[in-house]
């Protein structure tokens, strides 16, 4: 079962942080935060608040969003129906000779105080709130293209975040029991060749069975053969390559986060039976097999069904202005009718 979180939120915030609030007409509950959260200025934030309305519902935790710093859980608290449910924090922050936080408080993008506001959530009664507040490192790459430009010229992808996850459930449900999830994000610089995603061992075991056990270069038997439409048939290949050498994330859809309207988009088909598929860089083709010497970051696929969606999304930094694409992975059981890859496209007008 999918998580399904009510509320999401992401901004700015300072390092330091105090009064911070979740509220209703009924209730204010104090949110625990250190006296100091990061030693970066500035920090990402992320507010997530849902509730937890299953056992089997999967949960974030360290894994997702870093280590937890912070953590207090209030019995019996009360909501009414068509409440309104309120989050604020004060930032603390002082006169600072550093150009990108002077900007950010110039453009808005650092206040003095980050308040938010849902209405109509459908809570009625009485329920057990946990509140978690983790921080998050900064994200170190998987792996690296000299094709990719110099990485990292946007601040945010040099900030840690700091995330306020809310958990709203009643008597019945432990939380702490539900289950959790596993990795499903891969971060770094590709190349024209892209990346991809495969099960190592069916993969590797099919394209002996069909060319042998020799260093092969795949990309070339993949345009001038029909072996990547056997891959893509037998359910073994998503792949995308043509794409703009670029810094990517690479994430699958377990969780409830929420990205705007898609740049282009893919269909794969992938064995209901594969959970975990390896991520690689796609110029390891060029000499198949020799990137089974190598480690490689996985991304688990929650759920069942065949077909996959990969959707490209894209977001800029308000701080740095720096374009960041990610690939999003849905897994659906919905009847595959047709595999169309993402070949030969730039996110880039």
């Amino acid at each position: 079962m999918i998580n399904t979180a009510i509320w999401l939120e992401q901004d700015y915030c300072s390092n330091q942080i105090k009064d911070a609030y979740l509220k209703t007409r009924n209730f204010e509950l104090k949110i625990p935060f250190s006296e100091k959260q990061s030693d970066y200025e500035i920090c990402r934030f992320k507010l997530i608040a849902e509730e937890v309305q299953s056992d089997k519902q999967r949960l974030l935790d360290s894994d997702v969003l870093g280590k937890k710093i912070a953590e207090v859980e209030y019995d019996n608290v009360s909501f009414s129906e068509s409440e309104i449910l309120y989050y604020s924090h004060e930032n603390i922050f002082t006169d600072s000779e550093n150009k990108t936080i002077q900007k950010a408080v110039i453009d808005g993008v650092l206040r003095q105080k980050n308040l938010y506001q849902r209405e109509n959530i459908e809570l009625s009664g009485e329920y057990h709130v946990n509140i978690q507040v983790f921080r998050k490192e900064i994200s170190q790459p998987d792996f690296l293209s000299g094709e990719a430009p110099p990485i990292l010229t946007d601040y945010e992808q040099k900030i840690e975040t700091i995330t306020v996850y809310i958990l709203i459930f009643k008597d019945s449900i432990d939380p702490k029991k539900n289950s959790k999830f596993s990795n499903a994000s891969v971060y770094g610089s590709l190349g024209n060749l892209g990346f991809f995603m495969v099960d190592l061992d069916l993969f590797h075991e099919f394209i002996r069975s069909e060319v042998g056990d020799g260093v092969v270069n795949l990309v070339e038997l993949f345009t001038t053969t029909d072996l990547v439409e056997k891959c893509f048939e037998e359910g073994l290949l998503i792949i995308t390559w043509g794409i703009k050498p670029w810094h990517y994330y690479i994430q699958a859809m377990n969780n409830s986060i929420i990205f705007d309207e898609c740049t282009v988009s893919g269909t794969y088909k992938i064995k209901n039976k594969t959970k975990k598929l390896s991520v690689i860089p796609g110029n390891e083709l060029l000499a198949w097999p020799k990137c089974l010497e190598k480690e490689w970051p996985t991304i688990c696929l929650e759920g069942d069904g065949e077909k996959i969606v990969l959707s490209l999304y894209t977001y800029s930094g308000n701080l740095g202005n720096e374009i960041i694409p990610t690939y999003i992975l849905r897994r659906s059981e919905e009847h595959v009718e047709h595999i169309e890859p993402i070949i030969n496209y730039n996110f880039l007008d």
